[in-house]
C-alpha cells in the first residue's frame, strides 16, 4: 500500500479575535502560506442545535501565517485578509487541522 501520509495537528484552542488564532497542543508542522482544513470542531460533544463552537471555519480552508511553534493566524485563501472570528460561536472542545497544500521548493 502507498500513499501520502496525512501531515495534521490537533486543535487546543481558537480565540475570538479580529485576528484568529489557532493553539495546537503540540508543536504544528504548518509553514506560513501553507492552506490548511479545520474539521471536528468540538468533536462529539452534545449541543443544542446551532451551538457548536466555530461552525464558521469548521471543515473550511484557509491560509495559515504561523506565530509560533503552538500558534498560527488564519487567512481567507481568496482574499488574503485576516478572519475576524470576533462575532463567531466560541471555541468549546476538540478539532483537527489537516495540511491541504504542500509547499514544493525547485532548484535548477
Amino acid at each position: 500500500m502507498s500513499g501520502q501520509i496525512p501531515v495534521r495537528a490537533e486543535v487546543n484552542g481558537v480565540t475570538n479575535s479580529p485576528q484568529c488564532e489557532v493553539t495546537t497542543i503540540d508543536p504544528h508542522p504548518f509553514i506560513t502560506g501553507q492552506e490548511v482544513r479545520f474539521t471536528d470542531l468540538n468533536g462529539m460533544i452534545k449541543t443544542p442545535p446551532g451551538v457548536r463552537g466555530m461552525d464558521q471555519i469548521n471543515n473550511y480552508r484557509f491560509k495559515v501565517i504561523t506565530t509560533g511553534d503552538t500558534t498560527f493566524k488564519i487567512v481567507d485563501p481568496i482574499t488574503n485578509k485576516y478572519v475576524d472570528s470576533t462575532n463567531f460561536v466560541p471555541w468549546i472542545q476538540g478539532g483537527n487541522i489537516t495540511l491541504v497544500t504542500q509547499q514544493f521548493t525547485y532548484y535548477p
